[in-house]
């Protein structure tokens, strides 16, 4: 993305953080492109009061999703966005425009993978979010989350019904002892495979949520569904935040209060998870 005397202007305002209210901006621009084919758009951010930086991810993959599907080319002003948000430099999301080495090490870095890179998203979810030598996230049975992190990418392939690229990207706040990690597929979402598994039985993204973590597989005959209940399950027990959005349902399970709302649906489905996480010595 830069600039080049583009067509169109989106703008995008106050705060936009990890939450209903953050996904809700970023979904009305998504939707403001839709209605829209092969423009020129620069993205204004001068508007903008706070971006929580993972959710970078979620913006990455909007803007790959817009292209694909409606032939729009995106562009930001590099020095304004430089001076203030160089964050988003550190974490990869403008690393097309200049790399950015972050030294801080508060950076989960964003990358894409393709859904059969397993052994890839393994490793990036060991050596990138878990544990690095400037920070790790707190909690005890750590390989095991892997191993549920592990679950859910191979089985995005399946139950998404798409080859598109997976994204992620984290953020560790050191004043707030806080890492955010953001997983996200641009496929079917939750909904389409779970009704015609459950032969209608679960019939909203709501219900299909509730039935991906509490342990639902639609692997026919094979042990399966460990992925988010395990997430959802360690979360619990090592004092964690899970949200999930699919379809038009977001789901929000933080440090023990439960919601569940109707929101305007964005294709694909977003896992968040909110790490307490201590810095180094």
């Amino acid at each position: 993305m830069s600039v080049k005397n583009p067509q169109l202007r989106y703008a995008f305002t106050g705060q936009i953080k990890t939450n209903e209210y953050g996904y809700g901006k970023l979904t009305d621009f998504y939707l403001w492109c839709q209605d829209r084919k092969n423009e020129h758009i620069f993205l204004d951010f001068t508007g903008v009061v706070w971006f929580d930086a993972n959710l970078t991810v979620l913006l990455q993959a909007m803007v790959y999703k817009l292209d694909k599907s409606h032939g729009h080319v995106f562009y930001i002003n590099p020095l304004y966005m430089k001076e203030r948000f160089p964050v988003l430099f550190r974490n990869g999301f403008l690393s097309s425009i200049e790399k950015v080495q972050d030294e801080f090490g508060t950076a989960v870095q964003l990358k894409t993978f393709r859904p059969d890179e397993d052994e890839k998203f393994l490793m990036y979810i060991q050596n990138d979010l878990i544990k690095t030598d400037l920070r790790e996230i707190d909690g005890k049975n750590k390989k095991q989350l892997a191993d549920h992190f592990l679950e859910v990418f191979s089985n995005i392939q399946l139950h998404a019904n798409t080859t598109e690229s997976i994204f992620a990207c984290g953020q560790f706040y050191p004043k707030q002892q806080e890492l955010k990690f953001t997983l996200i597929d641009v496929g079917d979402g939750f909904l389409p495979k779970i009704k015609t598994f459950t032969n209608g039985t679960v019939t909203t993204s709501s219900e299909a949520i509730k039935w991906a973590v509490n342990g639902g597989s639609t692997k026919d005959n094979i042990p399966g569904g460990i992925g988010l209940s395990g997430i959802m399950k360690w979360c619990e027990e090592n004092e964690a935040g899970l949200e999930i959005v699919t379809g038009d349902a977001y789901m929000s399970h933080t440090y023990g209060r439960n919601r569940t709302l109707v929101v305007t649906p964005f294709c694909g489905t977003i896992v968040n998870i909110l790490f307490r996480c201590h810095g180094s010595e």
